[in-house]
């Protein structure tokens, strides 16, 4: 008996409609490499968004580090300041004390003799502008964040583009 048609390697039969079937054959397999091509697509557009989200919160740890960085520069500047104040602060104390001790207990003789180092150091505590030493010690807090300007345009895609090219036969 004579046989037409071929032997059909997607199914592994001969058939008298192999001609058909290698051609539903080339289709499945052009399906497969499609869906693989896809597939390969699909793992880069992956990759590529988990590149931008790594370097997005890398970005965002160094931008909140330099914000930490100056926070505690400031916090310092402070600290120092406020001990400045509490050093003048303990001064005026000292000295009021010890100048009303000198005028309750103190002798005319006494009084005469520290009359002038008192006015003295009375200058010197007078002098000392405790609102001016801190304003020129303490500059204005005069940090800003400027926000990136990826996501001012709603047409752009953060991770990339997919384009279809197709084909003319």
């Amino acid at each position: 008996m004579h046989v037409r048609g071929r032997y059909n390697s997607c199914y592994g039969v001969l058939s008298y409609h192999a001609p058909l079937r290698y051609r539903q054959c080339d289709y499945y397999y052009y399906c497969a490499l499609r869906d693989l091509h896809l597939a390969g697509i699909e793992d880069e557009i992956n990759t590529s968004a988990d590149k931008s989200i790594a370097a997005i919160r890398r970005d965002r740890e160094k931008l909140l580090s330099e914000a930490e960085s100056i926070k505690q520069k400031q916090v310092k500047q402070v600290e120092t300041v406020r001990q400045e104040v509490e050093q003048y602060a303990t001064a005026l104390e000292s000295f009021t004390r010890y100048s009303e001790t000198l005028l309750s207990r103190g002798t005319a003789c006494d009084v005469t003799r520290s009359a002038n180092s008192l006015h003295e150091r009375a200058d010197e505590l007078m002098k000392f502008d405790v609102i001016g030493h801190v304003d020129s010690s303490l500059p204005p807090g005069n940090v800003t964040f400027t926000s990136s300007t990826l996501l001012d345009r709603e047409d752009r895609n953060l991770v990339g583009t997919v384009t279809e090219v197709l084909k003319v036969s």
